[in-house]
């Protein structure tokens, strides 16, 4: 995914979903993306993974997750 905006993947009350070996990136000279992975939940989800990506920083956050989204081997340029 290259030059989302405003996020590069956002996912929302997922369950058993996994997101691996992917990238995210923002190349613009002038960055719009404000989280590369942007993970929200509004109640308790289980079995979910961020793995082996490689991710811009975004505005705000390179991967914002809640807690009980796993993460494993993630890289994050800067």
């Amino acid at each position: 995914v290259l030059d989302g905006a405003p996020n590069g993947v956002l996912l929302e009350d997922c369950s058993d979903t996994l997101l691996t070996g992917c990238t995210v990136l923002d190349r613009r000279e002038k960055k719009l993306m404000q989280s590369a992975i942007l993970w929200k939940e509004s109640a308790a989800r289980t079995g979910n993974l961020i793995a082996s990506c490689r991710v811009g920083a975004g505005a705000q956050h390179a991967i914002a997750a809640p807690k009980s989204v796993s993460q494993h081997g993630n890289v994050v340029d800067a």
